[in-house]
Protein backbone atom coordinates (compact mmCIF):
# COMPACT_ATOMS: atom_id res chain seq x y z
CA UNK A 1 0.00 0.00 0.00
CA UNK A 2 2.97 2.11 1.00
CA UNK A 3 4.74 1.45 -2.49
CA UNK A 4 1.98 2.18 -4.26
CA UNK A 5 0.89 5.53 -2.90
CA UNK A 6 4.90 6.26 -2.88
CA UNK A 7 4.66 5.39 -6.83
CA UNK A 8 1.32 7.09 -7.14
CA UNK A 9 3.13 10.58 -5.57
CA UNK A 10 6.12 9.98 -7.94
CA UNK A 11 4.23 10.26 -11.10
CA UNK A 12 2.50 13.28 -10.10
CA UNK A 13 5.33 14.76 -9.54
CA UNK A 14 7.08 13.73 -12.52
CA UNK A 15 4.31 14.70 -14.41
CA UNK A 16 4.31 18.40 -12.78
CA UNK A 17 7.94 18.36 -13.19
CA UNK A 18 7.37 17.82 -17.60
CA UNK A 19 5.13 20.44 -17.15
CA UNK A 20 7.44 22.89 -14.76
CA UNK A 21 10.40 22.07 -18.16
CA UNK A 22 7.93 22.71 -20.71
CA UNK A 23 6.79 26.04 -19.50
CA UNK A 24 10.04 26.92 -18.97
CA UNK A 25 10.86 27.59 -22.41
CA UNK A 26 7.87 30.33 -22.64
CA UNK A 27 9.69 32.55 -20.39
CA UNK A 28 13.28 31.53 -21.59
CA UNK A 29 11.96 32.80 -24.81
CA UNK A 30 11.10 35.92 -23.56
CA UNK A 31 14.53 36.65 -22.09
CA UNK A 32 16.49 35.91 -24.95
CA UNK A 33 14.35 37.84 -27.02
CA UNK A 34 15.29 40.34 -24.24
CA UNK A 35 18.88 39.54 -24.13
CA UNK A 36 18.85 40.05 -28.22
CA UNK A 37 17.30 43.71 -28.06
CA UNK A 38 19.72 44.35 -25.40
CA UNK A 39 22.77 43.00 -27.50
CA UNK A 40 21.50 45.38 -30.66
CA UNK A 41 21.14 48.69 -28.03
CA UNK A 42 24.94 47.85 -27.04
CA UNK A 43 25.82 47.45 -30.61
CA UNK A 44 24.17 50.57 -31.42
CA UNK A 45 25.46 52.82 -28.82
CA UNK A 46 29.26 50.85 -29.86
CA UNK A 47 29.16 52.42 -33.31
CA UNK A 48 27.41 55.76 -32.72
CA UNK A 49 28.92 56.82 -29.98
CA UNK A 50 32.01 55.07 -29.83
CA UNK A 51 32.54 54.94 -33.24
CA UNK A 52 33.66 51.55 -33.24
CA UNK A 53 34.21 49.54 -36.25
CA UNK A 54 31.47 46.88 -36.89
CA UNK A 55 33.72 43.76 -35.96
CA UNK A 56 35.09 45.46 -32.65
CA UNK A 57 31.73 46.59 -31.90
CA UNK A 58 30.32 43.09 -32.19
CA UNK A 59 33.08 41.79 -30.21
CA UNK A 60 32.30 43.96 -27.41
CA UNK A 61 28.94 43.02 -27.55
CA UNK A 62 29.43 39.34 -27.98
CA UNK A 63 31.97 39.57 -24.37
CA UNK A 64 28.88 41.61 -22.57
CA UNK A 65 26.63 38.20 -23.57
CA UNK A 66 26.06 35.15 -21.97
CA UNK A 67 25.38 31.85 -23.48
CA UNK A 68 24.38 30.79 -27.49
CA UNK A 69 23.48 34.91 -28.23
CA UNK A 70 27.07 35.58 -27.27
CA UNK A 71 28.72 33.17 -28.95
CA UNK A 72 26.55 34.41 -32.17
CA UNK A 73 28.15 37.80 -31.67
CA UNK A 74 31.29 36.26 -31.27
CA UNK A 75 30.91 33.86 -34.15
CA UNK A 76 29.93 36.94 -36.55
CA UNK A 77 33.03 39.12 -35.15
CA UNK A 78 35.66 36.07 -35.97
CA UNK A 79 34.47 35.11 -39.08
CA UNK A 80 34.22 38.68 -40.56
CA UNK A 81 38.23 39.25 -39.78
CA UNK A 82 39.05 36.15 -41.15
CA UNK A 83 36.64 35.84 -44.81
CA UNK A 84 36.39 40.33 -45.61
CA UNK A 85 35.54 39.00 -48.82
CA UNK A 86 32.06 37.25 -47.50
CA UNK A 87 28.73 39.39 -47.08
CA UNK A 88 27.97 40.34 -43.53
CA UNK A 89 24.63 38.53 -43.51
CA UNK A 90 26.00 35.41 -44.60
CA UNK A 91 28.49 35.39 -41.97
CA UNK A 92 25.71 36.47 -39.23
CA UNK A 93 22.99 33.90 -40.92
CA UNK A 94 25.47 30.85 -40.57
CA UNK A 95 26.37 32.08 -36.60
CA UNK A 96 22.27 31.86 -35.60
CA UNK A 97 21.94 28.20 -37.67
CA UNK A 98 24.82 27.14 -35.64
CA UNK A 99 23.27 28.21 -32.44
CA UNK A 100 19.67 28.05 -33.22
CA UNK A 101 18.73 24.62 -32.00
CA UNK A 102 19.93 25.86 -28.32
CA UNK A 103 17.77 28.72 -28.00
CA UNK A 104 13.99 28.78 -27.80
CA UNK A 105 12.80 30.65 -30.27
CA UNK A 106 10.03 30.54 -32.83
CA UNK A 107 10.01 31.44 -36.95
CA UNK A 108 9.17 34.63 -36.90
CA UNK A 109 11.54 35.54 -33.72
CA UNK A 110 14.70 34.12 -36.11
CA UNK A 111 13.11 36.58 -38.83
CA UNK A 112 13.26 39.69 -36.80
CA UNK A 113 16.85 38.41 -35.67
CA UNK A 114 18.00 37.84 -39.04
CA UNK A 115 16.15 41.03 -40.27
CA UNK A 116 18.82 43.24 -39.44
CA UNK A 117 21.61 41.40 -41.08
CA UNK A 118 20.96 42.03 -44.92
CA UNK A 119 22.16 45.42 -44.61
CA UNK A 120 24.75 45.80 -42.09
CA UNK A 121 28.09 46.79 -42.82
CA UNK A 122 26.73 48.56 -46.49
CA UNK A 123 25.89 51.73 -45.19
CA UNK A 124 27.21 54.32 -43.23
CA UNK A 125 26.76 55.58 -39.47
CA UNK A 126 23.16 56.21 -39.41
CA UNK A 127 22.34 54.04 -41.84
CA UNK A 128 23.35 51.07 -39.34
CA UNK A 129 21.96 52.92 -36.33
CA UNK A 130 18.37 52.96 -38.12
CA UNK A 131 19.10 49.45 -39.26
CA UNK A 132 19.73 48.51 -35.64
CA UNK A 133 16.69 50.35 -34.45
CA UNK A 134 14.44 48.54 -36.62
CA UNK A 135 15.39 45.07 -35.81
CA UNK A 136 15.38 46.69 -31.88
CA UNK A 137 11.59 47.23 -32.82
CA UNK A 138 10.72 43.89 -34.53
CA UNK A 139 12.23 41.87 -32.03
CA UNK A 140 10.64 44.46 -29.19
CA UNK A 141 7.23 43.35 -30.84
CA UNK A 142 8.12 39.45 -30.89
CA UNK A 143 9.16 40.48 -27.30
CA UNK A 144 6.14 41.56 -26.24
CA UNK A 145 4.35 38.54 -28.09
CA UNK A 146 6.43 36.25 -26.24
CA UNK A 147 5.23 37.45 -22.87
CA UNK A 148 1.40 37.70 -23.81
CA UNK A 149 1.69 33.87 -24.57
CA UNK A 150 4.14 33.46 -21.48
CA UNK A 151 1.67 34.42 -19.14
CA UNK A 152 -1.14 32.69 -21.33
CA UNK A 153 0.55 29.26 -20.98
CA UNK A 154 3.08 28.86 -18.71
CA UNK A 155 0.15 28.43 -15.69
CA UNK A 156 -1.54 25.83 -18.35
CA UNK A 157 1.18 24.09 -18.83
CA UNK A 158 2.27 23.74 -15.52
CA UNK A 159 -1.14 22.55 -14.07
CA UNK A 160 -1.52 20.25 -17.22
CA UNK A 161 1.42 18.62 -16.20
CA UNK A 162 0.28 18.08 -12.81
CA UNK A 163 -2.89 16.97 -13.64
CA UNK A 164 -1.79 14.41 -16.47
CA UNK A 165 0.25 12.80 -13.41
CA UNK A 166 -2.93 12.44 -11.52
CA UNK A 167 -4.77 11.30 -14.35
CA UNK A 168 -2.03 8.99 -15.20
CA UNK A 169 -1.96 7.52 -11.41
CA UNK A 170 -5.89 7.02 -11.97
CA UNK A 171 -6.02 5.11 -14.46
CA UNK A 172 -2.65 3.03 -13.08
CA UNK A 173 -4.75 2.15 -9.85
Amino acid sequence: MIAKALLGLIIIFGGGYLGMIYASRFDSRVRQLEAFRTALSQLEFDIRFLSLPLTEALEKVAASQTGSIGKIFRETARDMTQNKSVRISCVWEAAVQKYRCQLCLTEQDWQAVNSFSHSLGSGDTESEIGNIRAAQMRISVAEEEARAQSRKNVKLYKGLGLLSGIFAVILLF
